[in-house]
């Protein structure tokens, strides 16, 4: 995971290639969600949340990034206490969210993510992400042949 640094303001971005997935006409994604793990803590208590963007950019720059085109946000928030409790956590994508992970795929691009905290007192509230994120799909097989339409169909009226 890469860090993208200005003053106060600091994303961690996020890059997932989904060339190997199989071709978007042939399948249709159920299910996807990005596993990240913190490697570190806020160790005061605050209020601290932090979120993850599905974000369409073609430059990698903190410009690029302040200026980014927003798809969705993924998952929900995690606080500054859930990041105590435990290392690893999933951020789950919504249906619009899917949709969009597959339009990428058709288009041959990149899925790109950035993680950020909510509050405008960044330094204060810096965690460090393993750099092992990883973006689970599961999908199924989409049917070759199309259903038979029914000759036999009747229309009731009361």
């Amino acid at each position: 995971m890469a860090l993208i640094k200005d003053g106060e303001k600091i994303y961690g971005f996020l890059s997932f290639d989904l060339s190997e997935l199989p071709d978007m006409d042939r399948i249709s994604i159920t299910e996807a969600w990005i596993e990240i793990k913190n490697s570190s803590i806020i160790k005061r208590e605050t209020n601290v949340r932090y979120n993850v963007e599905f974000i369409d950019l073609e430059e990698f720059s903190y410009q690029d990034i302040k200026n980014r085109e927003r798809i969705e946000y993924i998952g929900y928030e995690i606080s500054s206490m859930e990041l105590r409790k435990k290392r690893g956590h999933s951020f789950i994508f919504d249906s619009y969210s899917i949709l969009a992970l597959e339009e990428k795929r058709k288009a041959g691009k990149e899925a790109k993510f950035i993680i950020r905290p909510t509050t405008v007192d960044i330094k204060r509230h810096l965690i460090d992400w393993d750099s092992s994120a990883k973006l689970r799909i599961n999908y199924i097989d989409r049917k070759q042949k199309k259903t038979p339409i029914s000759k036999k169909f009747k229309c009731i009226y009361t």
